[in-house]
């Protein structure tokens, strides 16, 4: 049988032929949208700010503020949540952020990406405290990828050297401290960034070997997953993570210009992205942040700009299917950007996928778990 279709109301007759026949993969893997984009704070959109690389950025839900650290200028750049600028934090104490925390005073607390410390300015730069990582209590360097504030006031870092999550005090002493090198079976170079999920568990990626390995509170391996390769459902050279509200997994794909979405358990969704400079593409993104509202910020490599996305909660099947086939109907279409476009849209989950998983203790609260690290909260 030839079916010949115009669009519009043929669209919907081929939608129910779909539902027919049986094909409604497209309704059972779109159960999530993907996340929509907003706008992007560039040079576009401010020319006088003429933004260069950026190195990371963080958000202050308290003040509705934007911190982004600029990695060539070594300075912060604040804005609001609209991406209009508000003020510049420098100071000659530090070098480049690597990454930014904030302490319920507003104060930063600033990884220095040029040597081991973190520099604690207020909003206007003044230097407030520094704390030394090149000489730790016992004995040992730290060379941190990223620094999150606990309420109590203690620091939880991402340590290269050591590779080791390490809590420490204001005054740099250590309070506890997890190896997670072992489950990467000696094969672990470089660690890019965690996220720590609301059971206290932490997720940290493997930059070179492309795989997540995730950790209890008390650092006992739990499970890992990701795939290393190039196509589609693949990471190459992760470099940021984070979990929503929905305990989704957000995992940025430097070399593959992609965001991968997990469960929580580890099982692959879909992805999204795609090498280009127009809107919702990527030209190697490094690292995300998200909001209480689930709003995505992605740091990108070359395109100098910070892209934000709200992450769609609903998607009904209909509109599922209809997306999908409007887009083969239409056939492959030029995208705008000037460079080439690869692994575009959203890949979705392709049933039977192998993946990791271990039970959830659903009826743990945040607070229980994360004593289990220390006597403070473990989670920021």
């Amino acid at each position: 049988m030839i079916l010949i279709f115009t669009r519009g109301r043929d669209l919907l007759l081929l939608v129910f032929l779909l539902s027919l026949f049986g094909v409604t993969g497209f309704a059972q893997s779109s159960k999530q949208a993907p996340p929509k984009f907003l706008f992007a704070i560039s040079s576009k959109k401010d020319p006088q700010m003429k933004l260069g690389p950026l190195s990371c950025a963080f958000i202050n839900e308290k003040n509705n503020e934007i911190y982004v650290g600029l990695k060539d200028e070594m300075k912060i750049l604040v804005y609001d949540l609209d991406g209009y600028f508000l003020n510049e934090i420098q100071s000659s104490e530090f070098g480049y952020p690597a990454s930014i925390a904030l302490d319920s005073q507003g104060n930063l607390y600033v990884l220095d990406g040029t040597s081991p410390r973190v520099t604690v300015v207020d909003f206007n730069g003044t230097l407030l405290n520094k704390i030394d990582l090149s000489q730790l209590p016992d004995g040992t360097k730290a060379i941190p990828f990223k620094v999150v504030y606990c309420e109590n006031g203690d620091l939880i870092l991402g340590d290269n050297i050591e590779k080791r999550i390490l809590r420490i005090d204001s005054s740099g002493g250590i309070v506890s401290q997890f190896d997670f090198s072992k489950p990467f079976e000696g094969k672990l170079q470089v660690s890019s960034d965690f996220a720590i999920d609301r059971w206290g568990r932490f997720y940290i990626l493997d930059r070179i070997g492309s795989i997540i390995c995730v950790f209890d509170s008390k650092g006992k391996f739990q499970f890992k997953f990701g795939v290393a390769g190039g196509g589609p459902g693949t990471l190459s050279l992760p470099e940021g993570i984070v979990i929503d509200s929905k305990d989704r997994v957000y995992v940025v794909s430097h070399a593959r210009h992609t965001v991968l979405v997990y469960d929580i358990t580890g099982k692959y969704l879909y992805e999204f992205g795609g090498c280009g400079d127009a809107e919702g593409w990527f030209d190697f993104p490094r690292r995300v942040c998200i909001d209480g509202k689930n709003r995505l910020y992605f740091t990108e490599l070359y395109n100098n700009r910070l892209q934000i996305f709200q992450i769609i909660e609903t998607a009904t099947p209909t509109a599922a299917i209809a997306t999908e086939t409007s887009q083969k109907l239409a056939g492959p279409a030029s995208h705008p950007s000037s460079k080439a476009n690869t692994a575009s849209s959203v890949v979705e989950y392709q049933p039977g996928q192998a993946s990791l998983a271990v039970p959830l203790a659903a009826t743990a609260t945040l607070a229980s778990k994360a004593d289990n690290l220390s006597s403070g909260s473990a989670h920021p």
